[in-house]
């Protein structure tokens, strides 16, 4: 399989010998021009280490930052995992539109059927893009009960590409429970990709973990730092924008 940067390689080569030869204001050449993503790497915020590793060198390879980024790698944090998968995926369909854009019209293709094929990869392209990057806006709304008390309400909100091709507002999700249960909510994200959790886990010599999850044999230890928890906004949209990405793909994604 080739990687990410051949695949990019591959669309940015070709589409430099197709400069000189399109039209200034083509819209499949334009869109495939921009790359939304740019440089952007996504991070759960999460400290994730083999769970022996830790066992081995000990808990302040979790705690302590600068003992952390001594062992720190992205393939430990699954979130991370995910979301290259999706760059690969993303990268891979501008190549295919690339592809199909160029592919001589066939005698049985009406011109509906070529725009609309173009079309749907377009707005898959758009939507990985989205789902790359999130750029949660975090509205506060004030709520008064009968009693007259006032509640705050936070809710992360985020667009989505429907299946017009149209930019819409249609993520909005109430995260003011999130943040009171943030290691609660965290791992639930673990529970729903099928990993067994244990938290406030202790381990044979003592030593207790915020939490360590579990999948086919191999444990991960888990430091949840919650200095700042507006650093886990992008890993709920990320998640909420994964669900929305997967039902819209169930076949192909």
């Amino acid at each position: 399989m080739n990687t990410v940067d051949e695949i990019k390689v591959q669309v940015e080569t070709t589409l430099q010998e197709l400069k000189a030869k399109v039209r200034a204001n083509d819209p499949v050449f334009n869109f495939l021009a921009q790359d939304p993503i740019g440089d952007f790497v996504f991070d759960s915020k999460l400290r994730m280490l083999p769970f022996e590793l830790v066992e081995k060198y000990g808990i302040l390879v979790l705690e302590d930052e600068s003992e952390y980024k001594k062992f720190a790698d992205p393939s430990y944090d699954i979130f991370r995992q995910e979301w290259d998968k999706h760059l690969l995926g993303y990268w891979q369909d501008r190549l295919q539109l690339l592809e199909e854009y160029l592919k001589p019209i066939s005698s049985d293709m009406t011109p509906l059927q070529v725009f609309n094929r173009l079309s749907d990869l377009m707005i898959k392209i758009e939507r990985r893009a989205i789902l790359l990057r999130p750029e949660p806006k975090i509205v506060e709304q004030k709520h008064t009960r009968q009693s007259g008390e006032e509640k705050d309400y936070l809710f992360i909100r985020s667009y989505w590409i429907d299946e017009n091709g149209d930019k819409k507002r249609m993520i909005a999700r109430h995260i003011g429970e999130r943040y009171q249960r943030l290691e609660k909510e965290i791992a639930d994200l673990f529970h729903d990709h099928g990993y067994a959790v244990h938290r406030s886990y202790r381990s044979l010599n003592g030593t207790i973990y915020d939490m360590v999850i579990e999948l086919a044999g191999t444990k991960t230890a888990v430091e949840i730092k919650m200095l700042n928890k507006d650093i886990f906004n992008h890993l709920f949209l990320y998640d909420e924008l994964s669900k929305r990405f997967t039902d819209d793909y169930k076949n192909t994604a």
